[in-house]
């Protein structure tokens, strides 16, 4: 049950990327998509109802047509590591080819890479 709940925060802080220029619904209403071509989860500790915790959302590289991330779960107040985990998005056209990564979303991309920028989000008594 533990390892559930981590990896559906996990998947629940990935799908809120938008300050690296990637959000969801919009890419969805150019008619392009994004499918999750791999995922990889490391189990490192146990999180149990009404555990703090914090997720780390990075964009760690790109290329023409996938986004690589790097999600961190950690437990508060210590810091305690709960999961890592990789993930690829590829990108698609409308049909569902992969296809170019558009250069406006590129470069956005780029900077938030070159900038080791990360999200944090916080999450109170997991259920």
């Amino acid at each position: 049950m533990e390892k559930r709940v981590a990896a559906m925060v996990s998947i629940q802080g990935g799908r809120r990327r938008r300050k690296g220029g990637i959000n969801v619904d919009t890419v969805s209403q150019t008619g392009n998509a994004l499918a999750l071509s791999n995922l990889s989860l490391k189990f490192l500790g146990p999180l149990r109802i009404g555990d703090r915790l914090t997720v780390r959302v990075s964009a760690s590289d790109s290329s023409d047509t996938r986004i690589y991330f790097e999600d961190f779960i950690f437990k508060i107040p210590n810091q305690e590591p709960i999961l890592e985990a990789r993930a690829t998005l590829l990108w698609l056209d409308k049909n569902y080819h992969p296809t170019r990564i558009p250069t406006e979303v590129r470069s956005k991309i780029v900077q938030f890479v070159l900038h080791d920028e990360e999200e944090w989000f916080h999450f109170y008594g997991v259920k």
